[in-house]
């Protein structure tokens, strides 16, 4: 007995209810797929590309149309299979006329769509179904909140408006390598809370709007390698939370790894705050935006700062950063965080140096730490900061204060040998007047009197300074030890 759908259906609405159709109201296409479906063979009703520029729904002909009641009939059950055989629906070049409502629904059977047309959009709302494949069709929507696929969902290389996958559960892979999506209810793609199991295939992507994957799971990989995404809806905006964000994914979950490479582009801002990844991040992309990775937690991130886009790093958490590049090439990738000066971000990237055991760019780092938080200060707190960071790089270059106290000393020398107002030894008094503790005894034995006392009194006045600018390296030698 063959059904169709009498009632309305939809978001809020109870699922399809199903009355009979008699057999010559089929038309063609329909036939052959109604004999089709026990068997699970698949059905080429000759269609065009629905993808192309130019396509039009007049394209295909009476005998290539099938009624969005017929599908929906078959996956409910109108028919049943053969034995021994798994019933499926496989329709390709077709056009789907009215629209086909699954809200609900627990199909048993697999959906597979190929170089379709669809007049309306796809409802599958709270529905359970196994498969469901729509590869090169076109489709004004796909709304599959809260609905669970026992398999992979597979929208590649379709042309679609809204797809929305909030609350969505997927047992198998997402795959939407090649697809077109484009705004048209405030966001391409809604993937709130959306669940996939295994990975999400986002290579050669192509969006036009807003890709929301907020709190999302994805358990393996989540590739947008190749993918271009774009937000004229929202300019990008880099001092506004809300407007310009082309991706967001604050708090995705990636049991995996995430990659933005080989040719990512993204007109606007992308988001990671809060993500954790338990794999490798890969910035590779040209964002004309912002990147931001605030609070993320990430297993390697692999970035190369002289095509990082200004990215936001307060609180991001990385065990290992690719490729080692010197702490020189990194600072700049820090500096043009449009935050300004944050501390964490300069105690993460030090920290990853000591890890690898190059303490000298750790140092390099914390350096440019303390540069970076005086320039935050008003004027009169920089004076201090001055002297000691040209006296001794606030400790992380002791060998400048080493250069300074040779210079001063080699000063000190000539002059009270030229002068003959010192000891019979100008080079140990000199040095005995640089040293704050004065160990060889000379300095009260020996006053000066005139320029030699102005002299004196730079050399102690530098000693101490210096001795004060390189306590901050001792202190943590002996910490290390």
């Amino acid at each position: 007995m063959w059904y169709a759908d009498q009632g309305p259906s939809g978001a809020g609405r109870s699922p399809p209810q199903w009355t009979p159709v008699e057999l010559g109201d089929l038309t063609e296409g329909e036939r052959r797929l109604m004999a089709a479906f026990p068997r699970g063979a698949a059905v080429d009703l000759g269609g065009g590309d629905p993808t192309r520029e130019g396509a039009a729904a007049a394209d295909w002909s009476p005998d290539q149309q099938v009624r969005s009641e017929v599908v929906a009939g078959l996956l409910l059950g109108m028919v049943d299979g053969e034995p021994g055989r798994a019933p499926q629906l496989d329709l390709a070049g077709a056009r789907i006329t009215g629209r086909l409502d699954l809200t609900g629904a627990v199909v048993p059977y697999g959906l597979r769509l190929a170089r379709c047309w669809l007049d309306e959009p796809v409802e599958a709302r709270d529905a359970k179904l196994r498969v469901v494949s729509l590869v090169r069709c076109r489709v004004p929507a796909f709304h599959g909140m809260a609905m669970q696929v026992d398999g992979a969902l597979a929208l590649t290389g379709s042309r679609l408006g809204t797809v929305a996958l909030a609350d969505a559960t997927i047992a198998g892979r997402l795959h939407m390598t090649g697809a077109h999506l484009s705004e048209s209810a405030g966001y391409a793609f809604l993937g709130t809370r959306l669940s996939v199991a295994q990975s999400a295939i986002c290579h050669d992507l192509t969006v036009t709007g807003r890709v929301r994957l907020l709190d999302a799971q994805i358990g393996g990989a989540l590739i947008f390698s190749g993918a271009r995404l774009s937000n004229p809806h929202h300019p990008p905006t880099s001092g506004d939370e809300s407007g310009g964000i082309v991706l967001d994914m604050h708090g995705i979950r990636v049991g995996q790894g995430v990659d933005l490479d080989e040719g990512f582009t993204a007109v606007g801002d992308v988001r990671l705050r809060g993500a954790r990844v338990d794999g490798q991040l890969h910035v590779a992309a040209e964002v004309a935006g912002t990147l931001d990775l605030r609070r993320a937690q990430v297993q390697s991130l692999r970035l190369k700062p002289a095509n990082a886009a200004p990215t936001r790093l307060d609180g991001l958490d990385y065990a290992d950063l690719k490729p080692d590049e010197p702490a020189t090439s990194r600072l700049g990738w820090l500096r043009r965080d449009p935050d300004g000066y944050r501390a964490q971000p300069y105690e993460q990237l030090a920290t990853q140096y000591r890890r690898l055991g190059h303490d000298e760019q750790a140092r390099r780092v914390l350096l440019a730490k303390r540069r970076a938080y005086r320039s935050t200060r008003s004027w009169w707190w920089r004076l201090p900061g001055l002297v000691v960071d040209g006296l001794a790089g606030y400790g992380y270059a002791p060998g400048r204060a080493v250069c300074w106290l040779c210079a001063a000393w080699l000063v000190g020398w000539w002059y009270f040998a030229a002068a003959g107002s010192g000891p019979p030894d100008p080079a140990l008094y000199a040095l005995d007047l640089l040293l704050p503790t004065a160990p060889f005894g000379l300095e009260g034995r020996f006053p000066q009197q005139g320029p030699g006392l102005w002299v004196a009194a730079v050399l102690q006045v530098l000693g101490w300074a210096l001795s004060l600018a390189v306590l901050p390296a001792v202190a943590r030698a002996f910490n290390r030890t």
